[in-house]
This record gives structure tokens, sequence and C-alpha cells, in this order.
């Protein structure tokens, strides 16, 4: 049998008022199919075993939870959630609810959710969230300048529409390119 404390970890994070706040743009559907738990564990799950991932993002996430849930794989709970907190708290200071929309004609960032814009920019401030006071206003602004370039940058565009991207390949190349903003943020 395995044990729940995992799942409720990731049901009690999926109401953290910040990463509420990133993902209001899901649909009420998706919310209703605990979607918003579902981006959670697919938080820690690239954040933490990326490298395993092949191309099914369902298989995936429950191969993941499963080995947690049974103890097979290490989960230091309060380093995890210290970390989730920290950038959620970060990127809704940035870009509030469009954090993870896409940028339109009118180079504003629309009132939508991409999925690809998710995996990428938690996965790639990783990179530097030791480095980043979220009360320090300067960087904050630093980060919402850089995430919007990110958005514009024609090659992050590409990697981040369409079909066909559930793959390590296109999602490796998603994070290196936001791993490269948010690095100069703090060059």
């Amino acid at each position: 049998m395995l044990d729940p404390k995992f799942n409720d970890f990731i049901i009690r994070l999926s109401k953290d008022e910040h990463y509420s706040k990133c993902i209001s743009f899901i649909s009420e559907s998706q919310r209703f199919g605990a979607f918003d738990q579902e981006l959670v564990l697919r938080y820690f799950t690239f954040k933490n075993n990326r490298n395993k991932f092949k191309h099914d993002i369902a298989d995936f996430l429950t191969e993941y939870m499963e080995n947690i849930s049974s103890e097979q794989l290490e989960f230091d709970y309060d380093d995890n959630e210290k970390n989730f907190k920290k950038v959620f708290e970060i990127l809704s200071k940035t870009h509030g609810d469009r954090i993870f929309g896409r940028i339109g004609a009118d180079n504003k960032i629309q009132s939508n959710f991409n999925i690809y814009h998710f995996e990428s920019i938690k996965i790639g401030i990783q990179s530097i969230i030791k480095h980043i006071d979220q009360t320090d206003d300067e960087i904050i602004e630093n980060l919402k300048n850089k995430i919007l370039e990110l958005k514009n940058d024609s090659t992050f565009k590409t990697e981040t529409t369409g079909g066909g991207k559930n793959s390590p390949g296109p999602l490796t190349r998603r994070i290196d390119i936001a791993k490269q903003y948010f690095e100069s943020v703090i060059k």
C-alpha cells in the first residue's frame, strides 16, 4: 500500500496562494479534473527526475508519484516545499496570473495558460533560485523584464507553440532557453 503523505503534500501545495494566482487561467474543467494538483506533481517530477523523462507524461508522473509514495525515491518534503513556495512567490510578483501566458500581437502577455511556459519557466528558474531574494524589488523587476524577453524570443516561441513537444529534446531546449534568460539576471 502506498503512503498518502506525498499525495496530501501535493493537494496542500495546490492551494498555496502564490501558486494559485500563477495558474488562475487554467479552465474550470481542468480545475475540476484536478489539473492544479497535476501541475504540482509535474513541478516536482520535472524538477527532481527530469533526466528519466522519455515521452509519455502520464506514465512518467504516475511512476514518480508511486516511487515517492513507496519510498523507492528520496524526497525531502521541507526542502521541496520551501523551493516550491519561493519559486511561486517570485513568479507571482513578476507577472502574476499571466506568468504562464503567451505573448500576444500587442506584445503583452495574454490571459491564458501555456503548459510549455509553465514547464520552461518553473524549471529554468531553478538554476538561480538560491541566489534570489524574493523581497528585493530590483531583482524582481529584472526577472519580470527577462521573462518578457524570454516570451518574445523567437526560438522560445517556436519551442512552445504547436503540438509534438512532449519529448526530452524540445523540453530540454525550452528549459535551456529559459535558464539563459534567468542566469543573466544574476550576472
